[in-house]
């Protein structure tokens, strides 16, 4: 916890409220007494089960023999015995009179998290369930193992026996067993059968308690922030919800005064109203959270892991209640019967005229797919089809509603989505008979992502993958979303108080609303994709020269940095709150204002320079030793989950690496920082690694988040490829070598992932590595030197990776070679070098080898040099057929021109060029008077047959997750004026910035790209030309280091560029740039030119 939390606890603790009964361990669980009211039982942390008397505190007994917590508590059904549920996977008992230990009852294979006990049929018997999501009925006296149900997807977390099945000489028991998977599981058991009923789903997440009132109704807690009322008579369908700011941990029912009692996580006990709903009281005293709750007479007694009992008298409370709960349980019935039954829905479906002649039979096409994300689809029922021209023109000949499913290989609930429901029969039966089921991998079509991602954002508020969206034939959009829960969901989304709305909900009302209301629904989407068409056209809209362009100024800059630093966390680095992505185009906005001229940093001011450094460096400092950042196999995760930068999003992506290596890169040249560095090695190690650089030269695209925990498991889990146990550590580095290593990447016992954060117990003792504490800390606590604490940490890493890799199954690799990412990691390669020369020029000359080949490898296999046309996508020995758009040719473009200033060898220059006239000539949108232009579609007006466009044509202004496409173009077009002198590329420059100048006025921090080319705009570009004269090496490589220090830090603005040319011979850039025809052999200098003059500098 940080200081202020540590504090807080602190002055918290002292407080008196509900009379603390104060013991030495957390407080796991807690049970009522079965034969006196003055006393409970508590399960402790420490391993012991401890009876407390509520009036004094005094411990009047002590259960011991667990060495591991206790997790619950429990009698046998005369009370003559007592159990415990303990994390080293079985049931402890004592006889409750003597306190020894009896039998220990074993079964799971993980740790047990909830016991009870029951007499059925005269048979005693115990119930366990665990992490392990087995629910055992045991033989009390024999130890004999009943039953063993494996309903649950994930841990159990609390089992309760049904009072209403609990009668006299009953044979039969109903059980309920709630789960971190969200489901609540009914069992009927008696002596000598065992049945499973069906799954309840009332919340969105783990449910961590249940728990029944006197009409035998259930209440559940939830780590969905809800504890619900589910009633019998609907058959348990919720009635009633109440909100809390945080997880449900724990709900009781005191039904004599018609209150409900719940416990937070945020460490309050609330009394609700049983009847309306209403919060009525708040009573605050724990300083941790709340863990267990029972009801002794009008009394709540509260455990917690801050290691107190307290007690809450709602005696005092009023005990009239207004509204009966009948009154809660007829809008219910009225709710239900005002919905359509499934009996109405299948009779309907049978009435329906004509319905199966004009179904297609489909067949699964995505065999034919290039994207490993698409054919890892190819077995699922779904008859999936292809976004090409068959498909659409199979939905116009049928008359049939298109369902597009878009995600990525790398996407973590788009494989949840499949496994839930596109392997699921009924769906697939729904969306082969009804639909035309069409799978879209993001990362091959981004236009097609852009647009219904635009529609799926403005009607609901919130976007993401999957994507999901409905369409008419004619590709306007109906009805869409995100992830949706399929039949066999672990994670449902609400919608109501009546309970959840999944996947084939919506596919059977889409179906029947196509069916029924197919008018109204054209007429729908046509107005919706007109409201698209303006939404996107708006703000795009070039002024025309002088009525908007010179708006666009320098103060600008000033104004996006404000927003920067009022968003700025100080303590952690990044800005706004969890979830954090890196966002390397913003890093690299605020890394660039201290790297302008001075005339810039007197606009911006010189304080505000100055701090925006700070924030950018202190960030990438964060990330660096965070646990986004993968310390043992290199590379950095997609995001946080946790704003300190600890927990990732284990997935890794290429345009993510080559961003963070160009800005480590920046920060490392302005500050010198030596961390700063070792992250510049540790991504150019990544990207040049075997795994991400394909043999014949591109760079893969992703690997994924998810991995199986070990070669003989099924079932994937996040991140299990990248955490560590305590015991790992030990088992691979040793003793010493485990201590120093395990402080220096903060790895601990029992994990250091917190609980709120492994919502569904799957990284239990895991530690995701970060870094905590420095070689030179370590070296004082462990009586090493510095050297030798760095040479374990060293050696620790190698040994640790080499385990990994032989030990465990690496996560899947979209080996997909996309043109866009790798002109980002071409570029960011390239600059490296050029710092690297500086200091490892074997390293730099290996980061130049890598762009090289990649740059080959892209103009040999996916471009065409007769045409200009590039082809986006490159897998499995040959191109896919998706032409290239225009963040194809911007990032290619980009990287070129920087290989270009890395190695000045000018067929890149030349490369570059080339890609930039096709641009201009396919993408260019004209602009509102003659002669001028509008910025750049991100599809080209070209098509290609067979290959659909999307509906609308967009133009990317802003910078996100990539840069800004305009943006990146911009910069190419300003650079190449200056490397060419080619004035027209300026023109066109300034008149792209003009497209978003509306947009740009209002909101300056979205454009950051855009922000640097204004500068370069306005400011003037400074080109430096190193002419070479010489025929010798030596003299060349000085030249090339005098011309790096005439430009220093603004080469990585767009206010200066850098080139080098051979005054002797003939060249593609001498015959380019007229300002080298003339060149002759002689004496060496350079050429600055800038302002609409040049002068030479002596070398």
């Amino acid at each position: 916890a940080s200081i202020e939390e540590t504090n807080r606890r602190a002055a918290k603790s002292k407080n008196e409220d509900g009379k603390p009964i104060r013991l030495q361990s957390k407080i796991l669980a807690i049970s009522e007494d079965p034969f006196s009211p003055g006393s409970v039982y508590v399960a402790e942390s420490a391993g012991s089960i401890r009876k407390v008397a509520l009036e004094t505190g005094e411990t009047l007994a002590l259960y011991r023999g667990p060495t591991a917590p206790l997790t619950s508590v429990a009698f046998s059904p005369d009370g003559k015995l007592l159990f415990a549920g303990c994390w080293d996977k079985s049931v402890w008992s004592w006889d409750v009179q003597s306190r020894q230990q009896r039998q220990k009852y074993e079964g799971h294979s993980d740790f047990v998290k909830a016991v009870t006990s029951v007499r059925v049929n005269g048979q005693d018997v115990l119930i366990s369930g665990g992490a392990d999501s087995k629910l055992i009925v045991f033989d009390i006296k024999s130890g004999e193992k009943l039953h063993v149900f494996k309903d649950h997807l994930r841990g159990i977390q609390d089992i309760r026996i049904d009072p209403v099945s609990i009668q006299e000489g009953s044979s039969q028991i109903e059980i309920f067993s709630a789960g971190s998977d969200r489901e609540i599981r009914q069992f009927s058991i008696t002596s000598d059968t065992a049945n499973a009923g069906n799954a309840l789903i009332a919340h969105d997440t783990s449910v961590y308690k249940v728990f029944f009132d006197e009409d035998g109704d259930i209440w559940t807690a939830s780590a969905d922030k809800f504890a619900k009322c589910l009633t019998r008579d609907s058959g348990w369908k919720p009635n009633l919800a109440l909100e809390h700011p945080d997880f449900v941990r724990d709900v009781v029912v005191y039904d004599q005064g018609g209150w409900v009692v719940t416990a937070c996580r945020d460490e309050e006990i609330r009394v609700w109203n049983k009847a309306t709903g209403k919060l009525f009281h708040t009573y605050s005293g724990h300083f941790e959270e709340v863990t267990g709750l029972v009801l002794i007479g009008s009394t709540v007694v509260s455990v917690s892991i801050d290691a107190t009992i307290r007690q809450w008298s709602i005696e005092c409370f009023s005990r009239r209640v207004h509204r009966s709960l009948n009154t809660r349980r007829t809008s219910s019935t009225i709710a239900s019967l005002t919905t359509p039954s499934m009996a109405d829905k299948s009779r309907t479906r049978q009435e329906e005229p004509g319905a199966a002649e004009s179904r297609p039979k489909l067949v699964n096409r995505l065999h034919e797919s290039q994207s490993p994300y698409v054919r890892g689809h190819m077995h699922n029922p779904v008859a999936w089809q292809l976004w090409d021209s068959k498909s659409i023109a199979l939905a116009k000949k049928h008359n049939q509603l298109i369902f597009v499913s878009i995600g990525y290989s790398a996407c973590h609930w788009c494989h949840v989505m499949e496994k839930e429901s596109f392997m699921s029969p009924e769906v697939a039966n729904i969306l082969n008979e009804s639909f035309i089921p069409i799978k879209v991998d993001r990362e091959e079509r981004p236009d097609i992502d852009d647009v219904y991602m635009n529609y799926v954002q403005a009607t609901t508020g919130s976007g993401g993958w999957p994507l999901n969206v409905f369409l008419t034939p004619d590709l306007e959009p109906v009805f869409g979303g995100t992830y949706w829960p399929g039949p066999q969901s672990s994670s449902p989304t609400q919608f109501g108080p009546d309970g959840s709305i999944g996947f084939v909900d919506i596919l059977e009302k889409l179906r029947d609303v196509w069916q029924t209301q197919q008018a109204r629904c054209l007429d729908s989407a046509k107005e919706i994709t007109r409201q698209l068409r303006e939404f996107a056209e708006e703000g795009t809209h070039a002024q025309p020269e002088g009525k908007g362009a010179e708006d666009l100024e320098v103060e600008l800059l000033e104004e996006a940095f404000q927003h920067f630093a009022s968003r700025y966390d100080p303590v952690n680095g990044g800005f706004g709150r969890a979830p954090k992505f890196p966002t390397a185009a913003n890093l690299s906005f605020l890394l660039r204002l201290g790297m302008y001229p001075s005339t810039v940093t007197d606009i911006v001011g010189q304080d505000e320079c100055a701090r925006a450094t700070t924030m950018a460096v202190t960030t990438l400092l964060k990330i660096a030793r965070g646990g986004i950042r993968d310390h043992i196999g290199n590379g950095f995760a997609r995001y946080s989950v946790t704003s300190e930068w600890l927990l990732p999003h284990f997935e890794k992506m290429l345009y993510d690496q080559a961003q963070l290596l160009e800005a480590y890169v920046d920060a490392f040249r302005v500050t010198h920082e030596p961390e700063l560095l070792g992250a510049v090695y540790d991504i150019v190690s990544y990207l040049t690694s075997s795994r991400i650089q394909a043999p014949g030269g591109g760079f893969h695209s992703s690997e994924d988040a998810d991995s199986l925990p070990t070669p003989n498991d099924t079932e994937k889990r996040e991140g299990a490829f990248y955490v560590w146990t305590l015991k790992e550590f030990k088992q691979v580095l040793g003793a010493r070598d485990a201590g120093v290593c395990a402080r220096h990447w903060g790895v601990l016992s029992d994990g250091n992932i917190a609980p709120e954060n492994d919502p569904h117990d799957e990284l239990i003792d895991q530690n995701v590595l970060s870094i905590q504490v420095t070689p030179s800390k370590l070296a004082k606590e462990f009586g090493l030197s510095d050297e030798e604490v760095i040479k374990t940490i060293k050696s620790g890493k190698q040994k640790l990776r080499e385990y990994r890799e032989k030990t465990r199954v690496q996560p899947d690799l979209d080996d997909k070679i996309i043109v866009a990412w790798n002109g980002l990691a071409i570029g960011a390669l390239a600059k490296a070098s050029v710092l690297l020369d500086e200091i490892d020029q074997a390293k730099a000359q290996q980061c130049r080898d890598s762009a090289q080949r990649a740059a080959a490898f892209i103009q040999q296999s996916l471009f065409e040099s007769s045409t200009g046309q590039l082809w986006r996508i490159y897998r499995d020995g040959s191109r896919g057929n998706t032409p290239g758009f225009a963040d194809d040719y911007a990032y290619l473009t980009s990287g070129l021109i920087a290989l270009y200033e890395a190695t000045f060898d000018d067929s890149h220059l030349q490369f570059a060029e080339k890609l930039q006239k096709h641009l201009n000539e396919n993408f260019l949108a004209p602009g509102p008077e003659p002669n001028t232009t509008a910025g750049y579609y991100t599809t080209s007006s070209t098509p290609i047959e067979g290959v659909p466009g999307p509906l609308l044509r967009l133009k990317g202004g802003t910078d996100s997750a990539m840069p800004s496409v305009n943006g990146a173009i911009a910069r190419n077009l300003i650079r190449l004026s200056a490397l060419l002198e080619d004035d027209s590329y300026k023109t066109l420059a300034r008149q792209t910035c003009n497209t978003f100048s509306v947009e740009m006025m209002q909101h300056p921090f979205l454009f950051v790209n855009l922000l640097d080319v204004i500068v370069g705009l306005e400011m003037g570009i400074r080109n430096i030309t190193g002419v070479v004269a010489a025929a010798d090496q030596t003299t060349k490589d000085a030249v090339i280091r005098r011309t790096r220090a005439e430009v220093g830090l603004a080469a990585s603005t767009s206010t200066a560029t850098i080139a080098v040319v051979d005054a002797r011979g003939d060249s593609w850039i001498k015959g380019r740039n007229v300002l080298y025809r003339d060149l002759k052999a002689g004496k060496d200098f350079l050429l600055v030119c800038e302002a609409g003059s040049c002068r030479t500098v002596d070398v």
